[in-house]
């Protein structure tokens, strides 16, 4: 249909052509025609081309912005991975410090408790200590007493013999 519509344009413009060469003795609107028609020709070319580069544009652009999707979407994966090991650290950390701080009181009460035992097992031998000089001192004070009443009864009975 389209070659059947061009080669009636090209039969009109040619019968127009001889009908002016037949009138005129001339062809120039033939001549302006043809040359519209290269003009024409040449702008098609260049918005053709003008289309080419455009399009190549947009396939560059794409091609682009796919590549900025894909490394974002990498970065992406990429931050969640290492938040996740950040998370992961932190609880480690976390537990690891709970632990150190939970075995830190243990052994603080472990040596609390030691030292309480170490201070009453020396109270309980500084108490015997204790009642064993009480004793000791009773003993001596009931010594002194009994020396004491013997020489009170020999000074009473020496005492009396010198007064005889």
């Amino acid at each position: 249909m389209q070659v059947k519509r061009h080669k009636q344009d090209l039969i009109s413009v040619t019968n127009k052509a001889i009908d002016e060469m037949e009138s005129d003795l001339s062809f120039v609107a033939f001549m302006s025609k043809i040359n519209d028609a290269i003009a024409d020709s040449h702008r098609y070319e260049q918005l053709k081309e003008q289309e080419r580069d455009l399009t190549q544009q947009i396939q560059e652009t794409t091609a682009n912005y796919k590549k900025l999707q894909n490394d974002f979407s990498r970065e992406q994966d990429e931050n969640t991975k290492e938040m996740t090991e950040l998370k992961r650290q932190k609880n480690e950390a976390q537990i690891e410090k709970d632990l150190h701080i939970q075995y830190l009181e243990r052994n603080i009460l472990g040596k609390q408790s030691c030292e309480e035992r170490l201070q009453k097992k020396k109270e309980t031998e500084l108490q015997k200590e204790i009642d064993r000089l009480r004793d000791v001192l009773n003993t001596e004070v009931q010594v002194n007493k009994a020396v004491e009443m013997h020489l009170k009864e020999r000074v009473t009975l020496l005492t009396a013999k010198y007064k005889e």
